[in-house]
């Protein structure tokens, strides 16, 4: 008998611990990964601005396949009901999620994706919601003058609240720009 399919709604802070955690892998069936750094910034840029990314489709089975993908070399583990979980929809987004956090390597590029906050925090004062994204990739922060007006934080520090981060910007005498840090992670 076939098992009933369940939509569930997880937040991507749960995703993303169940990714590192290795609960999920790609089938051998599914396409390699082939989005670009700007179609990352742009998933980044869509989540910040709550617009919709589509749902992950992950099929849940008892059965371990004898040939899988690894995402990003992380070993495929059972969850804690003893199932395996196969991404079937949705993997270019979830790889794009997971190698940005780790600052993972994919074809020949580092992956990790900055967050300039002090950019948003402007852009949040107006009420053009139309401004450039406040994401930029490790390449665009080399031509960048490290300033302490520019505040680049890996989007690692959003998805999971950095309190020594938020400490620095409120000894820094940052605190508008430290309560903000603290609203959008």
């Amino acid at each position: 008998m076939a098992k009933e399919i369940i939509p569930e709604s997880i937040s991507i802070q749960k995703i993303i611990e169940g990714l590192k955690s290795g609960h999920y892998a790609i089938p051998v069936f599914q396409r390699e990964f082939v989005w670009d750094i700007n179609n990352i910034k742009s998933l980044w840029d869509s989540i910040y601005r709550h617009y919709p990314i589509g749902s992950f489709l992950i099929w849940e089975t008892d059965e371990k396949l004898p040939r899988h993908r690894k995402l990003l070399d992380i070993e495929l583990k059972s969850t804690e009901r003893g199932t395996f979980n196969y991404i079937l929809d949705g993997q270019q987004r979830i790889t794009s999620l997971i190698s940005s956090i780790m600052g993972a390597k994919l074809k020949n590029r580092n992956m990790t994706i900055y967050f300039d906050l002090e950019k948003a925090f402007e852009d949040s004062k107006k009420d053009d919601l139309s401004s450039d994204s406040p994401f930029i990739d490790e390449k665009e922060l080399q031509t960048k003058p490290l300033t302490s007006k520019n505040l680049f934080i890996p989007v690692s520090k959003i998805i999971l609240f950095d309190v020594d981060y938020y400490t620095l910007l409120i000894e820094r005498n940052k605190k508008e720009l430290a309560k903000f840090y603290h609203e959008v992670s």
